[in-house]
């Protein structure tokens, strides 16, 4: 996945896409930290670290969006949500609401999970099984949800 990333960058510096420079530059940097961090570790920077990375990424510039737009900061606002196309971009495909439950419905029946206090077994499952594919708030309101019923 990396190697996309710089092979992206690349096409972006030839077409003199800023925002994609921009981006895929920054993406390319996170990773490099989290390699130098992981070989700390004795590990091998991972694809689903980098989705990790995408989706933490993804994440701050909501987050930032909803203080730009308490600040009427519309040109930042949309600086970020091209970031956000970029890098959505190179996620996975993401599970429809339909298939997240009923991936869920089966991972609650396999981990045999009854009660609020199975969560994590399910949300652990949920996490390995389908890495990158899913928003993990969204499967922790759906979880509470089903188990709470």
């Amino acid at each position: 996945m990396l190697n996309q990333i710089k092979e992206l960058y690349k096409q972006a510096m030839l077409n003199k896409n800023e925002d994609g420079k921009r981006v895929y530059n920054n993406l390319i940097a996170q990773c490099k930290n989290k390699e130098i961090e992981l070989r700390a570790k004795d590990k091998p920077l991972t694809n689903e670290d980098i989705t990790s990375l995408i989706q933490k990424t993804i994440k701050q510039d909501l987050e930032a969006n909803e203080m730009f737009k308490q600040g009427n900061r519309e040109d930042l606002i949309a600086n970020n949500n091209k970031e956000i196309e970029l890098l959505q971009g190179l996620l996975p495909k993401q599970l429809s609401n339909e298939e997240l439950e009923t991936a869920i419905k089966s991972i609650i029946t396999e981990v045999q999970a009854t009660s609020l206090k199975d969560m994590g077994k399910v949300m652990g499952k949920i996490k390995t099984d389908y890495a990158g594919k899913v928003d993990m708030s969204m499967v922790s309101s759906k979880i509470k949800q089903l188990l709470g019923e």
